[in-house]
């Protein structure tokens, strides 16, 4: 989740809590730390978050220091290196932007590169398409003395090259459009390549765009043509923005001063206002308010349709007095929450839970408890949108300190999110990468702490899995207790249909028979009960669930239709509706159902990520019943635009771009072999039926990726394969 989307609570906070001073940290000297011997060399990763988190409270310019900070930079570019190689390139950019931000000007050394050069040309190669040249130039300079490839340096010093000459195109003395794109190349490489020439190089050319402005604006007359009004929109930006701009470039290293002396001088002091320089100097003084201003006027969003601050810009000066802020009142919870949530955008909030923690103190106020408490649930679902369980795991291990607390007697019936909510978060993002025995115990853990339907299910699915059914029916059976406690005759009936597959497996048919017979008549009373389109379009999708395991094809049809039409304001209930449908389609090969389930995931324009899973599923049922596409399946892989990414993946596949080989040599992650290995054995189990062989779909339905709907598919299959028999529909019962 972006920043932006963070501030909001972040300064209803910030605005309620007091501040207090601290000492501004010595500039740094540059040329003493170049003689510094650099000792560090690889950083585990359970090492990352508490020197990072150091680095961020003592900024003092000292070899001990520099030596730390090149061992967090270099394990930083690591994990955007890991980003980019899941295709995950804007992430894994902005992991690289927060390595880089780490460095102060005078701080950068060329150890910080080794082997990362590959990353930073990845990087470039993002921010080029673009159209940044300033980042993309930096990029590629920081790189090319280090390369050793001979093809990889010509390609580095190719782009070099058409930069140069682009540059060269912006420098027609006397442009105010040239003069602005000289300006912007020049901060954003100081906003890439920490150094004090490039500061000083921002520094003047910020300064000659404002100068130019200000020769444009004593002008007469309306714009005479395309140009001339170019040439004096330019001016009005550079009027409107040239204080802030050239505030930013010293603000990204938290210099508060530098920036006081940089608009000491004309025409700076005729565009910046006295209470911009009175804050800043405030800043400089140690003033941990004129920080908390700072960090509020370039993390806030810019109003549309004003003129507003490149956003990369102003999110280096944000982070740099998010910074500054912490040092000045690291004790303070008001100045660890905007450095916390940049640390989540930049891909490092393992380290926030540390910050937060010597913050907190061990009695904190229970409302400074719970802003705590929901900055690092957001750090830990951000980490798992990235499929980041890396990450995740060490969030989670910094945060079990804050954890504790919130499960103390004195916290325990106001912390929102209470501990339980933190174990079962951890559990079910174990569950979802197929890391059962950490599930289980996190989901234990939770459930001790407080029991919840959620919690028991994934307990029983994981019982299930390890072939102990009488643990996951025990399970179920606290389920089944508290829903029917909470009057939710949906889930009794979702739950009922749990107990009933697990039962089945065991061989205990009547005892499965009764509890889908209960499964049937719960759901059909959550029909009448259901108040909202979103609650009918649920239950339907149950229905159809119950009467998938009866075998009733056109009834469950029927239920798919309703829920679609239910769902039709709410993408989240209709993406579960297609996906559904089209599972079940494969399942039972029905044909008429998969062609509906795709047109449907064509005409609501589902993600991309849902879209490529219909389309293999649908693709996967004409090859079983041995029909031929009507094309909506070729239509829905032409819509699905993931390359680098395993969805794209997939789509390759699934157009035969890719053979089964290269496919399972794409899955990086044990989830992801799993898919792999579901596919291809599923092609070949229905390409030839002479030949079919159970044991890959076996493997499938037995591995530890208990949330894949592969994994249920497989096991739903096997079932059809070993001809077990559905129950008939109870006589007393009519379907709608």
């Amino acid at each position: 989740m972006s920043t932006l989307k963070h501030s909001q609570w972040v300064w209803a906070l910030c605005g309620a809590l007091a501040c207090s001073s601290g000492a501004v940290p010595a500039p740094v000297d540059a040329a003493g730390l170049r003689s510094v011997k650099i000792t560090h060399v690889e950083l585990a990763r359970e090492s990352f978050a508490p020197m990072l988190a150091k680095l961020l409270r003592d900024g003092e310019a000292t070899p001990k220091r520099l030596n730390d900070l090149v061992a967090v930079v270099r394990h930083q570019f690591g994990r955007a290196q890991a980003y980019f190689d899941s295709g995950q390139e804007e992430q894994g950019l902005s992991s690289v932007m927060g390595a880089l931000l780490l460095v102060r000007a005078g701080e950068f050394r060329d150890e910080m590169l080794l082997g990362a050069t590959d990353t930073l040309i990845r990087a470039a190669n993002v921010v080029a398409r673009t159209g940044d040249e300033g980042r993309a130039g930096a990029f590629y300079s920081l790189v090319e003395s280090h390369l050793t490839d001979p093809q990889v340096r010509n390609d580095v010093q190719e782009h070099l090259r058409a930069l140069e000459a682009w540059e060269k195109t912006i420098s027609t003395e006397g442009s105010m459009v040239g003069a602005g794109a000289r300006r912007m190349e020049a901060a954003k490489r100081g906003l890439v390549w920490p150094s004090p020439d490039h500061v000083d190089v921002a520094r003047r050319r910020t300064q000659q765009w404002v100068e130019r402005a200000f020769a444009i604006g004593r002008e007469d007359g309306p714009p005479r043509s395309h140009d001339d009004f170019d040439e004096r929109s330019e001016a009005h930006r550079a009027v409107m923005l040239g204080a802030a701009a050239m505030v930013a470039i010293y603000l990204r290293d938290g210099d508060a001063a530098g920036a006081v002396a940089a608009l000491d001088s004309e025409p700076m002091t005729a565009i910046a206002s006295t209470r911009l320089i009175s804050r800043l100097s405030d800043a400089a003084d140690g003033e941990a308010d004129a920080w908390a201003d700072m960090f509020g006027f370039y993390e806030s969003p810019a109003t549309p349709g004003q003129v507003s601050l490149d956003p990369d810009l102003a999110r280096g000066a944000a982070w740099g007095a998010a910074v500054a802020l912490y040092r000045e009142e690291p004790e303070q919870i008001r100045a660890v929450l905007p450095l916390s949530m940049l640390l989540i955008d930049y891909g490092m909030a393992d380290a926030a839970p540390l910050l937060f923690q010597s913050a907190l103190g061990p009695q904190p106020d229970v409302k400074e408890l719970n802003w705590a408490l929901r900055s690092v649930m957001q750090a830990l679902a951000t980490a798992e949108q990235r499929g980041d369980v890396q990450l995740a795991r060490g969030i989670f291990d910094n945060s079990k300190r804050l954890v504790g607390l919130a499960s103390k007697r004195a916290y325990a019936d106001e912390a929102r999110p209470g501990a339980a909510d933190f174990w079962y978060a951890m559990g079910a993002m174990e569950s979802r990468a197929g890391n059962l025995d950490a599930a289980h115990a996190h989901l234990e853990a939770a459930v001790a702490l407080e029991p919840t339907p959620q919690c028991y299910r994934l307990i029983a699915a994981i019982e299930r899995q390890r072939g102990d059914s009488g643990a996951a029916l025990r399970s179920l059976a606290q389920m089944l207790n508290l829903v029917r406690k909470l009057g939710d005759p949906g889930t009794e009936a979702a739950t009922q249909l749990m107990i009933y597959d697990v039962l089945r497996e065991s061989g205990r048919q009547p005892e499965a028979n009764s509890a889908l017979s209960s499964a049937l008549h719960s759901v059909l009373a959550a029909r009448l009960s259901a108040r909202t389109s979103p609650e009918l379009a649920a239950v339907e999708r149950v229905l159809a669930d119950v009467l998938e395991r009866y075998g009733e094809l056109a009834a469950a049809s029927r239920a798919v239709a309703r829920a679609g039409d239910a769902a039709r304001n709410d993408l989240q209930q209709l993406t579960a509706t297609v996906l559904d449908a089209a599972r079940r389609a494969l399942v039972l090969g029905d044909l008429n159902a998969g062609r509906q389930a795709m047109h449907w995931a064509l005409e609501w324009d589902l993600d991309d990520q849902d879209l490529i899973y219909a389309a293999l599923w649908v693709k996967l049922l004409n090859e079983r019943v041995g029909a031929s596409s009507d094309g909506s399946v070729e239509e829905a892989l032409a819509r699905v635009d993931s390359d680098g990414t395993w969805h794209g993946s997939l789509r390759d596949w699934a157009r035969g771009t890719i053979t089964d080989e290269q496919l399972l040599g794409r899955a990086d992650s044990a989830v992801q072999k799993v898919e792999a290995r579901f596919y291809v054995a599923l092609t070949k189990h229905f390409g030839d039926r002479k030949k079919q062989s159970l044991e890959p779909l076996e493997a499938v339905a037995s591995s530890e990726a208990i949330e894949l709907v592969e994994v249920r598919m497989a096991r739903d299959l096997l079932a059809e394969s070993r001809g077990l028999a559905r129950p008939k529909l109870p006589n007393d019962v009519q379907i709608p």
